[in-house]
């Protein structure tokens, strides 16, 4: 029984979370326009990249 009356405060304090993580990338991440050196990238994790697929 307790299980029971544990979900819907669980299920609260996970909405309230994820309303607050959704805040913050929407008030001060979602503007930044971050350019990734996928070759960098690449080199720093030690993979192969085929240059033909840029997407930066």
């Amino acid at each position: 029984m307790p299980e029971r009356a544990l979900m819907p405060k669980l299920s609260a304090a996970i909405a309230i979370k994820l309303a607050l993580l959704a805040g913050l990338w929407f008030f001060f991440v979602k503007d930044y326009r971050v350019h990734i050196d996928t070759s960098g990238m690449a080199d720093h994790l030690n993979i192969p990249v085929n240059e033909g697929t840029h997407h930066g």
